[in-house]
């Protein structure tokens, strides 16, 4: 198997709000430290659709979000084995792709760079979405290529790890991390004329930049869902040895289009 790891994260959530206070552990998960782990290793496979000559995200620009993913989650210390690559025409909705491909496999994460694909009328196109862990169909990360931004997937990874955006999710104000700011909170901190969009969380809909950041709070809630729902997507072993990583997954991009 060609391995290449990186460390991923994140996505444009759809609030599926309905069964939220049936899950308490959703809300505040208890602290949990390493369990003596450096690293995890998330066994992990790649979907780029492909039409004509043109892919929807190019080789470099996946590359880029793996990488900028990576380092926004060091701190976890998730790494991503990248075990399957696939090329797919453009002829599935995500809903498709949730329900007939991520859920076979199910110790996968599953990550499809696609063409422009969910649209609710009058609201802006989804770039990007990440399914929970207590989803029905929780294993796949959706990126709308055309319109994502470098950090759009380590924001999709942040969701498919129990991460809500911290300006809070439905009729809750608040992302239940003790050390984040909802808007009221930052305009609390800096000023009634600030703007919320300046506070550059990666699960804020901040301004797009590369000094995005996550909090201690965020880590610990990502390794607890890690642990929890996702432990048997870690693969065993002291993986950090492998081959050049980068030199891998262009080889294993040989086949997708350039543009």
């Amino acid at each position: 198997m060609l391995r290449l790891f990186f460390a991923i994260s994140a996505s444009i959530f759809l609030c599926g709000c309905n069964n939220l206070k049936k899950a308490i552990d959703v809300y505040d998960p208890p602290v949990l430290e390493n369990d003596g782990s450096d690293l995890y290793y998330i066994r992990t496979r790649i979907v780029v659709e492909v039409i004509g000559g043109a892919a929807a995200k190019n080789i470099n620009e996946i590359i880029e979000d793996l990488w900028f993913a990576e380092k926004i989650y060091s701190d976890l210390g998730i790494k991503f084995i990248i075990s399957e690559m696939s090329l797919a025409d453009p002829n599935q909705e995500w809903d498709g792709y949730s329900d007939l491909d991520s859920v076979k496999y199910e110790n996968t994460m599953s990550i499809y760079y696609t063409f422009s694909k969910k649209y609710i009328p009058g609201k802006s196109p989804i770039v990007g979405m990440g399914m929970f862990p207590w989803y029905k169909n929780p294993n796949g990360i959706f990126i709308n290529g055309h319109l994502s931004e470098t950090n759009t997937l380590a924001h999709e990874v942040g969701h498919f790890f129990g991460l809500y955006h911290t300006f809070g999710v439905g009729e809750f104000k608040e992302d239940f991390v003790d050390d984040t700011l909802n808007e009221q909170e930052y305009l609390d901190k800096i000023g009634e004329d600030a703007f919320y969009k300046e506070y550059n969380n990666i699960m804020n809909y901040h301004w797009f930049g590369k000094n995005s950041f996550v909090t201690d709070g965020q880590i610990n809630r990502m390794r607890h869902y890690l642990l929890k729902d996702r432990k048997s997507m870690i693969m065993d072993g002291d993986l950090r040895d492998s081959p050049n990583s980068l030199n891998i997954f262009k080889e294993l991009f040989k086949d997708i289009p350039k543009k």
